[in-house]
């Protein structure tokens, strides 16, 4: 299991994560069609289905985006399997933080208990999953970021930011969402 961590050594907003996630659930899918696939080489495992958690948007949808996120978890919870993907983008945000980040950690418990677990890629900025006892300590979990390029690493500018858009172990210390609001134009 995949862990990405938006806040908690660098994973900013605006960092590609959201990207990256589906970006490899279109890889999956690609290569089982036989189809091209934007890599010098690449090993992709059987799998027997995708599952997304990745933010609906369906505007006519009687429910809450996070009333469907949840059956959507549901459903990848109970019919997941290990040759399965499943992608959880921001899964727990449309609650409050306190709920949020039980329903994530609980969601993280249940996959790392499974004997044989499907491949998990998620991502997140309920950084109070991370103290203690809320993730149990397991080698299927691994926490990944997104790396950005500082001048210094003590700078304050958030205006000399530049995101590299490339995964690297870690997590991120914080989410620049100054520097998220000036690239958006809305500061």
């Amino acid at each position: 299991m995949t862990l990405m961590s938006t806040k908690a050594n660098p994973c900013p907003n605006y960092s590609g994560k959201s990207i990256y996630i589906k970006q490899v659930a279109l890889i999956v899918f690609l290569s089982h069609i036989g189809s091209f696939v934007p890599a010098d080489a690449a090993t992709v495992g059987l799998t027997d289905r995708i599952f997304c958690a990745t933010g609906s948007k369906l505007m006519t949808a009687e429910q809450s985006t996070f009333m469907i996120d949840l059956h959507q978890v549901g459903l990848m919870l109970r019919q997941a399997t290990s040759r399965s993907l499943c992608l959880l983008d921001e899964f727990g945000k449309g609650t409050l933080t306190e709920d949020g980040v039980g329903i994530l950690g609980g969601t993280v418990n249940y996959f790392v208990a499974c004997d044989d677990p499907p491949k998990v890629l998620m991502s997140t900025h309920l950084t109070e999953l991370f103290n203690d006892g809320c993730l149990p300590k397991s080698e299927k979990v691994k926490f990944f970021t997104m790396s950005l390029l500082r001048p210094d690493n003590n700078c304050t500018d958030d205006k000399d930011i530049v995101f590299l858009y490339r995964l690297v172990p870690g997590r991120a210390l914080h989410s620049y969402g100054l520097h998220c609001a000036l690239l958006a134009g809305t500061f």
